[in-house]
């Protein structure tokens, strides 16, 4: 079933079915499933790494610059959406903007359908927002229009182009 799995292993260790590459259904063969960690018997097991995602899978909904007048860093959000279908590990989703990078660094679980909250500093965001992000790694936002870019492994999941919108304290990009 070229799953990566020998015959003898499908049987005799880990009950998966010797003739479906994906036993539990969830798009990931059986022998990527054993080899990260999860239940290849199980869908819901299943928790992908960046390196996972596909084109869609993250977008950039919102780039806020200090809303309510916040000092920076803590009014600077990058809010981004997640479509996928499983839980989603952030370790290593890289952060871009002109001239800065950023990602995220270190086990930063999101599930199926979240609204993902990167902020440049989790300490002065939730002082200025009450809200905790989910993840801190953002590069410095440039005062005269930027590029956000979510990347992977010098790879662009998403980007969102604003050089020729004048970020200013207190404004807002979004995206429809």
């Amino acid at each position: 079933d070229a799953d990566g799995l020998s015959l003898s292993d499908e049987l005799a260790l880990y009950g998966t079915c010797p003739d479906l590459s994906d036993t539990d259904g969830d798009g990931v063969a059986d022998g990527d499933e054993v080899r990260r960690g999860s239940n290849p018997l199980d869908a819901g097991d299943l928790v992908l790494g960046v390196e996972d995602l596909r084109a869609g899978d993250l977008r950039i909904t919102e780039v806020l610059v200090d809303a309510l007048g916040c000092e920076e860093p803590g009014g600077e959000l990058v809010e981004v959406a997640y479509a996928g279908v499983h839980p989603l590990d952030l370790d290593t989703l890289g952060l871009e903007t002109v001239g800065a990078t950023g990602g995220v660094d270190g086990r930063t679980l999101v599930l199926p359908g979240a609204r993902i909250l990167l902020a440049r500093d989790a300490v002065a965001f939730q002082a200025c927002y009450g809200l905790t992000p989910t993840a801190e790694g953002l590069p410095e936002l440039a005062d005269v229009g930027d590029r956000v870019r979510l990347t992977v492994g010098g790879v662009v999941l998403d980007e969102v182009d604003l050089r020729t919108w004048a970020i200013t304290s207190g404004t807002s990009w979004q995206r429809d």
